[in-house]
């Protein structure tokens, strides 16, 4: 890849000088890394109005839960811009899942870098959880934020990714971040070739991992096939589940198999021989179909990797 130094795409300051905005996050008691590499002035655009502690508090607590996972993720001279965490939206997903469980798995915390956007699954707290994709600004064919608050991107190869629960103060910085580094990635004529719009990552080296690929050509890190997931969902509902370890769903579900296992005898006692079989095949299909859902959204990691890494390190040419 191309190295575009920092300074040359720089975004405007939207607020205060840095100095200032470190020594108000040291009044209200906040601390963050002054080694970390980030551009303080966008990534605190608020510093007005009763919520602005709360919203430099969660901010500055994500950015801690992140730190050590940026410190391997980041290329050289790579700088933070803006951190985020929403939920990712699905149709199918709401349908098949349940819009209190999408919700759940579907946590995601948005990295707007100089250089791209990382996105990685995490927990409520903002802790990765091991799946994360990346896109690079000049694939962003649109961005939208909706009255719902809802963030609508339109990547260039068709795909729409959609997003809610930021709060309002991300709302507004966003996609006038994402705006300006879509501008600044034209006025370069910078254009990274991707096989699809959004890569998906490796968990352990955070090396682009392509589609229907299932180990990292750079540290040798295996993953679940979605069809391997489903499979094992169809024999025993919440499987894959667990193996993606999306637990609190995997227990809802084990429970709900449990269930229908109970009608199903229930049924076959009565001599409903037929409806009883029917009962758990639908059972264990409708999961099977959720897990596949699931599965296809991103690559989830083996327990183990099938060889010993070919490198320790990478760099920005390996994007």
């Amino acid at each position: 890849m191309n190295d575009i130094p920092d300074e040359e795409i720089k975004v405007e300051a939207l607020t205060d000088d840095e100095s200032e905005i470190w020594e108000r996050l040291a009044d209200y008691g906040l601390h963050l890394n002054h080694d970390f590499p980030c551009q303080v002035d966008v990534l605190f655009p608020v510093f007005q109005g009763e919520e602005t502690r709360g919203d430099l508090r969660r901010k500055t607590e994500l950015l801690t839960r992140l730190e050590p996972t940026l410190e391997n993720l980041l290329l050289p001279n790579e700088r933070v811009y803006y951190v985020a965490r929403g939920v990712q939206q699905s149709a199918l997903e709401l349908i098949f899942v349940g819009a209190l469980w999408a919700s759940i798995i579907n946590q995601t915390v948005f990295i707007l870098t100089s250089l791209r956007i990382v996105m990685l699954r995490c927990n409520s707290r903002g802790t990765p959880a091991g799946v994360g994709w990346v896109v690079f600004y000049s694939e962003i064919r649109n961005i939208r934020s909706r009255l719902l608050g809802t963030l609508d991107i339109q990547l260039s190869d068709g795909k729409r990714l959609i997003f809610g629960g930021f709060s309002k103060v991300d709302r507004e910085a966003m996609p006038e971040i994402l705006a300006e580094r879509r501008q600044a990635y034209q006025e370069h004529g910078f254009a990274p070739e991707c096989d699809s719009s959004r890569q998906n990552l490796c968990c352990t080296c955070f090396a682009v991992v392509p589609d229907r690929k299932y180990e990292c050509e750079n540290c040798g890190q295996l993953f679940w096939r979605p069809t391997e997931l489903a499979g094992r969902s169809m024999l025993f509902p919440a499987w894959g589940d667990f193996l993606m370890k999306h637990y609190a769903l995997a227990i809802f579900e084990c429970f709900a198999g449990l269930i229908s296992w109970i009608l199903a005898l229930f049924a076959i006692w009565l001599g409903e021989i037929g409806t009883g079989f029917g009962i758990i095949l639908m059972a264990h299909g409708i999961d099977a179909f959720a897990t596949l859902i699931i599965a296809f959204k991103g690559h989830h990691p083996r327990p183990a990797r099938r060889r010993r890494a070919k490198n320790d390190s990478f760099d920005d040419d390996d994007f």
